[in-house]
């Protein structure tokens, strides 16, 4: 009996999805290949644009190919479990650092690393990776002696956090309800991540460069290389172009990357 209700309110739910056309064909094709284009499935947006239910609608498309998880056991479980309590919180409602390296004094024999130097929007997915360049930045001052140590730290700490600080803050003014200043080139960035984003759906050099960007492996001026930027031109072109011809809707949905 349980089993059956469930069923119906599965079906119920899928009747009533409706949209993310584009995206759910990308899945099923990537579904369709021997090795998928993607390892993992990053969808990233505001609040309430639907990310929970085109991720339910893509575990239902996934387990109907055959392709879905390799133990399910505890999805089978939770699929349908209503939570018990509210959701919890990260902690640290926004991006925030410390300016310890612009101290002309600081305590002998005290360092300061990690989190409480610069903490990041968590779903950049950074902060672990600053502070391993940070240990191994503070391995490199110790091995020069204890003179200064804070000072000759602090500076190259400084230098490791300030690319992804600047990308963080800069992609979080994407939102209107960020508070913070917007110039040009701010403005214009964002506008040319997004524009990237869309076409590293379908292009993996692209998608392949905005990674090694976000996982500090290359700088942000390695995705506006001609090279890159002329891919971003012409996947967007061909996006607009596919979708007038197959009169897709045009509604702003979460960037797969």
């Amino acid at each position: 009996m349980a089993s059956r209700l469930a069923n119906r309110l599965t079906q119920a739910r899928r009747q009533r999805f409706v949209g993310r056309r584009a995206e759910l064909e990308l899945f099923r094709a990537a579904l369709g290949r021997d090795v998928p284009d993607f390892a993992v499935l990053h969808l990233v947006g505001p609040g309430g644009m639907g990310k929970t239910t085109l991720l339910r609608e893509y575990a239902q498309i996934a387990e109907e190919a055959g392709r879905g998880l390799d133990t399910p056991a505890i999805y089978q479980v939770i699929k349908d479990a209503e939570p018990l309590t509210e959701p919890a919180t990260h902690k640290i409602p926004s991006n925030l650092r410390r300016r310890y390296d612009r101290l002309a004094r600081f305590p002998q024999g005290y360092l300061v690393m990690g989190d409480a130097l610069a903490s990041f929007n968590p779903v950049y997915g950074q902060g672990m990776s600053v502070a391993a360049l940070e240990s191994a930045a503070l391995d490199d001052c110790l091995a020069q002696g204890d003179d200064r140590l804070a000072e000759r730290f602090f500076k190259q700490a400084g230098k490791i956090i300030d690319i992804p600080w600047s990308t963080a803050v800069g992609n979080d003014l994407r939102f209107p309800e960020v508070a913070g200043p917007r110039n040009g080139m701010v403005r214009f960035i964002n506008w040319y991540i997004s524009k990237l984003h869309h076409a590293a759906q379908h292009d993996p050099v692209v998608s392949v460069a905005f990674l090694k960007v976000v996982n500090l492996v290359e700088s942000p001026p390695s995705v506006i290389k001609p090279g890159i930027m002329w891919r971003v031109l012409r996947g967007n072109l061909w996006a607009k172009a596919g979708n007038e011809v197959a009169g897709r809707e045009t509604a702003v949905a979460p960037e797969l990357v």
